[in-house]
C-alpha cells in the first residue's frame, strides 16, 4: 500500500521536516506537532480507502476530495479523534515516567521508562479502539463503544502488527535523526552556531520523515484489516 500512497508519503516527509525547519526559526515546536498531526491526517484516510476500496491513492485522494464538505465530511472527526487517541496514549504513559522519577531514576532512565509507556499505550489504544479511524472513512458506526467491541475481535491480530509498527519504525526514526545529528555539529539545529546551514541533519529529518510516513500507512494498513475481519461493512462509503 506505500506504493499506492507513495507521492503523498514524499509529500508528508517534505511537510514535516518544512515545519520542523520553521519552528526552530521561530523558536517553538507547538506548531510542527500541529502541523504533523494534519498531515498524517491526510496520509492516513486515503491510505484506509486504499484498503478498503482497493483503489490507488490517487483516487483515494479523489474520494476523499468529494466527501470534503457537508455531512459527508470526514476530516474533522477523523482529526479529532486522532488526537484524542494520541492524548489517550500519553496519558497511559506518564505514569512510566512520572514513577520512574519519584524512585529516583536519572533523567534519561526516566524518558525511557516513558518510551516504553508510551508505546505500551499507543498499543493497547490503538488496538483496543483504533478500528474507529476505518470505521470513519467507511461511514460505519465510529463511536468508542462500537470500536471496543471490534477490538475485542481483532486485540490479538492488530496489537503484534502495531507492536512491530510502532516499536520498530520509531527505533529506526529515532536512530536515523540522532545519526543526522551526529554526524553534523550534534547539536540536532538546522543553524549551525557560526551560521552555516546543516544539510547533513536535514537530509536527516527528511529520511526519518519518510520511514515516519510508511508507518502512518502501515498503521492504517493494520487497522483497516482489522475493521474488516472485525466484520466492517464498507459499503457506506461515497
Amino acid at each position: 500500500m506505500i506504493k499506492a500512497n507513495g507521492w503523498m508519503a514524499l509529500v508528508y516527509a517534505l511537510v514535516i521536516t518544512g515545519f520542523a525547519l520553521l519552528s526552530e526559526l521561530w523558536k517553538g515546536s507547538s506548531g510542527s506537532g500541529v502541523a504533523q498531526l494534519f498531515a498524517a491526517v491526510y496520509l492516513a484516510i486515503p491510505a484506509h480507502l486504499t484498503v478498503l476500496r482497493n483503489i490507488s491513492g490517487k483516487q483515494a485522494m479523489e474520494v476523499l476530495g468529494k466527501r470534503s464538505s457537508g455531512t459527508g465530511n470526514i476530516m474533522s472527526p477523523f482529526l479529532w479523534r486522532a488526537f484524542g487517541m494520541s492524548l489517550l496514549s500519553i496519558l497511559i504513559a506518564a505514569p512510566f515516567f512520572i514513577i520512574a522519577l519519584m524512585f529516583g531514576a536519572p533523567e534519561y532512565v526516566a524518558y525511557g521508562c516513558g518510551g516504553i509507556g508510551l508505546l505500551a499505550g499507543s498499543v493497547f489504544a490503538f488496538a483496543k479502539w483504533g478500528t474507529m479511524f476505518p470505521a470513519i472513512v467507511a461511514g460505519d458506526n465510529p463511536s468508542m463503544a462500537a470500536a471496543s467491541g471490534r477490538g475485542k475481535q481483532i486485540f490479538g491480530y492488530a496489537a503484534p502488527r502495531l507492536l512491530l509498527c510502532f516499536g520498530l519504525l520509531s527505533v529506526l526514526i529515532f536512530i536515523i535523526a540522532y545519526t543526522g545529528a551526529l554526524l553534523s555539529d550534534g547539536k540536532g539545529e538546522f543553524f549551525c552556531a557560526d551560521g552555516r546551514f546543516n544539510f547533513i541533519f536535514l537530509i536527516g529529518m527528511f529520511l526519518a520523515g519518510l520511514i515516519n510516513a510508511y508507518q502512518v500507512v502501515t498503521t492504517a494498513v493494520i487497522l483497516s484489516r482489522a475493521y474488516l475481519k472485525a466484520g466492517g461493512s464498507v459499503a457506506a462509503i461515497a
